[in-house]
């Protein structure tokens, strides 16, 4: 792992996001691995370069990044419709689906797959897309888990954030570890908030009062002041 210090880091300034992957690969060179990137750093350079030195890459392309073949970039299509240019190596495809799917690709080659989604229905997709959702699928997932429940906070100390970050990775991690070697998932059953029923309002929750029999379901703070208040004087 590399923390990115800001602009003064080794890794700073001008091509950032080149510095960065292939600081991360430094050990790794000329070994004919394949990355899969998010599209912060899938650049047409970078990705001529890590060929050259023996690396693949794919991942989705931003259509403002710099050396982007104008004329896939500006292509106006329609629904299944695409265009690609292919040099020395580096593809870099358009295809229209429900929108513009722009994406580049030094390892796999342009064909279409059929495969079968969860509803068991038949689907063709191309062959790239289908490997970088594959591969980056768990990250987005995630991401995805990771911004229900935002922990960070804005502090002058750094060193805060990243620890508290790396904390929800490994909550995250060890939720997913859990769910796949222990034959069942661990999920929170929300219940509806007795108080807030009692006030026409419909509010789930996923605490319960542990201490009474019915374990009722209950919002923090308030709610369950004024359930166990009133009780009491039942």
């Amino acid at each position: 792992m590399s923390v990115y210090t800001g602009s003064l880091d080794s890794a700073g300034g001008k091509g950032h996001t080149k510095k960065v992957v292939l600081g991360l690969m430094e050990n790794h060179l000329n070994c004919g691995h394949s990355i899969f990137m998010d599209n912060f750093y899938v650049i047409v350079d970078l990705a001529k370069e890590l060929l050259r030195k023996k690396i693949y890459c794919i991942g989705m392309l931003r259509g403002n990044r710099k050396g982007n073949p104008k004329q896939i970039i500006n292509a106006k299509l329609q629904k299944g419709q695409s265009l690609a240019k292919y040099q020395n190596g580096l593809l870099v495809r358009k295809w229209r689906d429900k929108r513009d799917v722009l994406y580049l690709s030094t390892e796999f080659k342009n064909n279409l797959i059929e495969y079968e989604n969860r509803r068991g229905d038949k689907i063709t997709k191309l062959l790239p897309i289908l490997k970088h959702n594959e591969f980056m699928s768990g990250v987005d997932r995630k991401d995805q888990m990771m911004a229900y429940y935002p922990c960070e906070r804005k502090t002058l100390r750094w060193y805060k954030k990243l620890g508290i970050h790396l904390f929800q990775l490994i909550l995250v991690n060890s939720h997913y570890l859990y769910n796949k070697h222990c034959g069942q998932k661990m999920t929170h059953k929300k219940k509806k908030c007795r108080v807030c029923t009692q006030k026409k309002l419909r509010k789930d929750t996923i605490y319960e009062c542990g201490t009474c029999p019915e374990k009722s379901g209950l919002c923090l703070n308030e709610c369950f002041i004024i359930y166990h208040r009133e009780k009491d004087l039942l």
